[in-house]
Formats: structure tokens, sequence, C-alpha cells
């Protein structure tokens, strides 16, 4: 007989359709099972909520033997709830730890806690989505929901499905002293506009043990950061959209005066993401330069670009974005040590890079970028003591390598994703990255030549010893000018049997010789022939391709994978015109 953790390990990993056939196997799954299945509950509409509301009037129903098991409740419909039906809620689901309300409460729910009545004592994680009924609807409307949930420490405030609701920051009072608990606190609805007298009193305001904010847009945002400085004076990770006017006006200019005076504001401050459009950049290295006259010493900053006219950056923007990054970096260069910039838009990666390098304690950089090529070995030049480099392309990037050398680096981990790579660069790169252990290639074209002896589309890492290995969607593209028809097969080996492996693939290469032969007469008058893609799962060692008749095959050569990840792959094929 399975222990009883592990037939509850079991029970929470499967499927609800699986759990219910389990429950009938023997007596002992039947409880553990039964609980799985009590752990998550949706309710997508009305009529299921009355359901369990009138099942749950009845005394001795399964709601009232079971419900305390409901861990996960979420109520995804939008129409309304009443004080009855939340009240049955409260009293059938009582060890409720997250719930997730997309309905509309708070018009209906006049219900307010009293001192001793029941409340949801183990709630931590309320996600709410604010109603609109009309123009006056607030968020403040939400009080007496949350006067049931007073431990809550982590509350999203989602976006109405109509659009058009703000947040006040005295919305965020209220919120703030029905849950005293809270440290994590994520809106998705527009911050609302300041009136310039509101700005006055915030030094006055009662602060709170917020680590974590998330902030998806608002205007005026001095102002914001204002009352960020003196609301959330024990934030570390700060992820917010810089849409106004952050540098303007003599308002403006007050409030900084205000922020400069204030005791240490954003000490604790170590992760910063800012989503800003790339023609206002600026405003970030008004906000930069806030954090550096303040001593704040950046650990993790993510710089998101968003979309441009291409033209216009270039022709007119290009030199502001270069000297407003390089202003940016250098307020930061000597602290951040995990970097990520994202832009769509086209950029210049050599001045992107020299403005990057101003950062000399780096050792993570991810870069989401728009461009045609780009040097790997110049980057490794840049950032000698980078660990981990993560690409990823918004248009075709190609990876090259003009050189067999590259200088001495520390990088342990390479990941690549939307880009197209070549057999070389990544025998160099295990050649000249001898503390790579970790490597992950999504969506990814590795371009090369086939072995005209056997067939063999070779990737030779076979300096490195892999802890971790994922390929995902990864495409195998030989050069066009073979002019043969060859499917690849893919096989990862060890060193240890790749002779052997080897062998077996020749063996069944020269077996298919034939057909492949055939295949090519018989495609040589098609004016338009179908790509053929695979896809593969299996285990380390294993032939991944299901097609037997292959007249290629590609293997990863390298000294070992602890743990492999693979699935999704895809050989091209060219056909003869």
């Amino acid at each position: 007989m399975l222990p009883q953790e592990i037939i509850v390990t079991i029970a929470n990993n499967l499927s609800t359709k699986d759990r219910i056939t389990c429950t009938s196997v023997c007596r002992s799954w039947k409880d553990p099972f039964q609980r799985a299945l009590w752990k998550h509950i949706e309710m997508k509409t009305r009529e299921r909520l009355w359901m369990i509301c009138y099942e749950a009037s009845q005394q001795g129903n399964k709601y009232h033997s079971n419900g305390h098991c409901t861990h996960d409740f979420c109520i995804s419909f939008h129409e309304s709830i009443d004080n009855e039906d939340f009240y049955t809620l409260l009293k059938v689901f009582p060890s409720l730890r997250s719930l997730k309300i997309v309905a509309d409460l708070s018009p209906t729910i006049t219900l307010k806690r009293e001192p001793g009545n029941i409340f949801w004592k183990a709630l931590t994680v309320l996600d709410i989505v604010p109603p609109r009924y009309n123009d006056e609807t607030d968020i403040k409307e939400f009080a007496n929901l949350l006067s049931f949930t007073p431990n809550v420490k982590r509350l999203t405030i989602l976006q109405s499905p109509q659009g058009g609701v703000e947040c006040t920051w005295n919305d965020l009072e209220v919120i703030h002293d029905c849950l005293p608990l809270l440290n994590h606190l994520e809106i998705y609805t527009n911050l609302s506009d300041f009136e310039s007298k509101d700005a006055a009193d915030f030094t006055q305001i009662k602060p709170t043990r917020v680590t974590s904010l998330i902030i998806h847009s608002y205007d005026q945002c001095i102002f914001w950061v204002y009352y960020f400085a003196c609301k959330y004076p024990k934030v570390h990770t700060i992820k917010c959209s810089l849409l106004g006017d952050l540098a303007e006006g003599e308002e403006t200019d007050s409030v900084c005066a205000k922020l400069k005076n204030l005791s240490s504001p954003f000490q604790h401050l170590k992760t910063l993401e800012t989503n800003t459009n790339l023609t206002e950049i600026y405003k970030n290295d008004v906000f930069y330069t806030l954090l550096d006259q303040n001593g704040v010493k950046l650990k993790d900053v993510t710089c998101i670009l968003g979309w441009g006219n291409d033209t216009f950056i270039y022709s007119r923007m290009r030199d502001l974005f270069d000297v407003t990054l390089t202003s940016i970096l250098s307020k930061i260069r000597g602290s951040v040590e995990r970097l990520s910039i994202n832009c769509p838009t086209i950029l210049k990666l050599d001045s992107l890079l020299l403005s990057i390098s101003l950062c000399t304690t780096l050792v993570d950089l991810q870069l989401c970028v728009k461009s045609e090529t780009v040097l790997l070995e110049h980057i490794i030049r840049c950032f000698p003591s980078l660990k981990r480099l993560a690409i990823r392309s918004h248009s075709g990037l190609s990876i090259l390598n003009n050189s067999k050398k590259m200088a001495h680096n520390s990088l342990e981990t390479l990941e690549l994703s939307m880009v197209t790579i070549s057999q070389d660069v990544l025998r160099t790169s295990s050649q000249n990255m001898t503390n790579l252990k970790r490597m992950v290639l999504e969506d990814v074209t590795i371009e090369g030549h086939l072995s005209k002896e056997n067939g063999e589309f070779c990737i030779d890492m076979s300096s490195t010893r892999f802890d971790y290995l994922k390929l995902k969607d990864v495409h195998f593209h030989y050069y066009y000018h073979l002019r043969s028809c060859f499917c690849i097969n893919f096989s990862s080996v060890l060193q240890s049997d790749y002779q052997e492996q080897r062998e077996s693939e020749k063996r069944r290469f020269m077996f298919s010789r034939q057909y492949f032969e055939s295949r090519k007469l018989e495609m040589k008058n098609k004016p338009n022939p179908d790509r053929q893609h695979n896809s593969c799962q299996g285990h380390l060692g294993n032939d991944m391709w299901r097609d037997d008749l292959s007249r290629g095959y590609a293997t990863l050569r390298c000294k070992g994978v602890e743990t492999l990840n693979i699935h999704g792959c895809a050989a091209h094929n060219i056909f003869p015109e």
C-alpha cells in the first residue's frame, strides 16, 4: 500500500476527471482524492452559485462536510451576488486561502463584519475586478468585502471588463485600512489624476508594510511617485509604466523638491521595471535621477520601451535615446547586477552595448531587440564577468561569430529565442565558454552543413557538460546550395555512447538511401513541395523522431546532460528545383 503522503501528492497533480475515477480505486484512495476534488472550485454561472447555496441550506449536505477542504475559490460570472449568498459562502467555505471575484459584489454586499462575526481567517490571496455600474462607482465600494478578508497579504485589482474604472489615492487608503497585513499590491486599473492640493498631505499618511508594488499605468507620474515614496517606505520591488508628464511644469518641480526633502525614500528598493514609449524615455531618466540623488542602489533593472515609428526614431530620436540611456545606466552602474532591455524598434546594437558596458557589476543580461545581426564575441568581450546571457529577437536576428576565439568569460547560462545561429557558432561557444552549464534554445533555427558521407547534421558541443539543456521548437536548416532532399532525424547522445549511436544511424541512412533516391525523382517536378515538420518527445539517448524513413539525422555531441527538456523540434526539407 502506498503511503498517504504519496497518494495525496498524486491526487493534487491529477485532472478533475482522473481524480473522480481514482476515488473508486480502493478505500485508502477515496478520502485523499475526494479532498483534492474540493481544493479548487470555480463558479462560472449564476445558476451554479444558486445551486451551491440551495444545497448548502440543507442540513448534513456534502458542502458542510467537505467545504472546509476548499482552498481556492473563483467566481467568474458578471452578475450580482446578494448578502445571503455571500454569507452562505462564508459559512460553507471557511478555510479559503485564495479568492478571485469577477462578479459584481459591491452594490449588493451591504454586510460589514462586526466583532465576533465569522470571516476568512486563512485567506491571504485576493483578486478582484471592480464593477462599473455608473461613473460614480469606485473601489471604495469593496470595503465591505475587504472587512471579511483582514489577513490578505497579496491583492490584485484587475481591470473591469467595461474599462473606465479608476483608482484614486484615497481608494488605496481605504484598501490599506482594511488590509493591514498587505505586502504585495498589484493594480491593473488606471490610477486617476491628482489635484495639486492633494500632494500636500502625503507626509502625514500612514506608511504600510508593502514590499512589492506593480502598477499598470497612470498619468501625472511625479505625484504618484511622491505618494509611493511616502506610503511604501519598505518597498523593494516596483513595476510601473511611466506615461504621464514626469518632467514638466511648476507643480512637477514643487513635488520633486518635496521628494528630495523626504528622509531616505525608496531606500529598500532593489528591483525596478519601467515601461514607457521609446520617444519619452527621458521621463525614465528623471525617475532614475531621483533615485540616484537619494542613494538608492538598484540590483535588478528592466527597461521596456514601447512601440514607436522606426523612421522617426532613427532620424530624430536616435541621439536622444543614446544619451538618455547612457545617462540612466550611469546612475545604476555601480550596483546593478541584472539588466533587461526590451525594445521592438530598430536600434544600433553597438551603441546599445557600449552604454550597457558602463555597468561593471553586471552578471545577468537580457536583450530583446530588433536587429539583423549580433556578434556573440562582441557581447562576450564587453561583459567578461557575465554569468547569464539571454537574447530574444523581434525580427529574425542572426547570431554570428567572426573568430574561432572568444575573450575570457564567466558565462554559465546561454538562452536564445527566435534567433538564427550556425553550427560553427555553437561549436566555438562550447570551446570558449568553459563555464557553460545551462543552455536554452527556443524557436531557434540552427544552420549548417550535412555530412556528404552519411547525411549527419552535427551540433558539436563536445567541450561542454550540461547541467540543464532545453530545446523547444528548434529547427535544423542546412544551407541551400547542398541541393539535397534530407529529412533530419534528431538524436541527443552522451559522449560515452556517441560512437555506437553514430554507427546505428549510418546503417539506417544506408537502408533508406534507395527510398531517398526514389523520393527525389517523385518530387522533382512538384512545383511547391510541402515542408515536412516532425515533433519529438523522448529521453536522453533515444531516437527522437517517429519517422523511420529518415534520410539524414542531427546529433548533439556533448560531454553529458544532467537534465534534458526537448519537444516540438522540426526539420526543414529543401527540395531540388
